[in-house]
């Protein structure tokens, strides 16, 4: 199980911003003085809150925090393909119909405020694949030359490339829900899920 997420070198060091975990369905910030305390009390506030406390909670408070460090503190770093082929012909493929079905659909954009939202919960989740530097090969400026130089909200080096869908975050988090891949596979805190199941209800 652990594998599948990113963990630790040290789980006894510090790491740099604190042993602090962001619920992803409340948005609620967690502060314990240890990992362990801090997983005790993200179990106690969501048993609290109603909210489930799957089997992998645990690995999943580690995989947020190390989501956020610089590779030196964490071990099963995501750098490349993992449990799924990803090439970048193909992302740049299906991200490129993404964006072409999209224009031809009306170019509707969600508020700033929910691509900010939608940012926080991909750049710590464990489908958010890193396939290196996209900035360096000038993907992020060919994105927003078709989303707009305006829609920048510095979450762009969080962001890489999604395994359910096979397109580049940065460009899904600015469409709205029906424009973007569905969330069949997706992890129960994606917000493809979260807001299919808001607009159901």
């Amino acid at each position: 199980m652990a594998a599948r997420y990113e963990t630790l070198k040290d789980k006894f060091l510090v790491p740099p911003g604190g042993w602090v975990y962001k619920d992803v369905h409340t948005g609620a910030k967690i502060e314990g003085g240890s990992k362990h305390g801090l997983i005790r009390m993200v179990m106690d506030y969501r048993k609290e809150k109603g909210l489930p406390c799957g089997y992998d909670l645990s690995f999943q408070i580690e995989h947020q925090i190390c989501r956020k460090l610089p590779p030196k503190y964490v071990k099963n770093r995501r750098t490349a393909v993992t449990e799924q082929i990803l090439t970048m012909h193909e992302v740049g493929i299906k991200t490129q119909k993404l964006l072409t079905d999209w224009t031809k659909g009306g170019r509707a954009l969600v508020e700033i405020g929910k691509v900010k939202e939608r940012s926080e919960i991909c750049q710590v989740c464990k489908m958010n694949t890193r396939v290196g530097c996209l900035s360096c090969r000038g993907v992020d400026k060919h994105l927003f030359s078709w989303l707009g130089e305006s829609r920048r909200t510095g979450y762009e080096e969080a962001l890489h490339v999604c395994k359910i869908g096979r397109c580049y975050i940065m460009a899904m988090v600015h469409m709205e829900l029906r424009d973007v891949p569905d969330a069949i596979g997706v992890t129960d805190e994606c917000w493809r899920r979260t807001e299919t199941y808001e607009h159901k209800h």
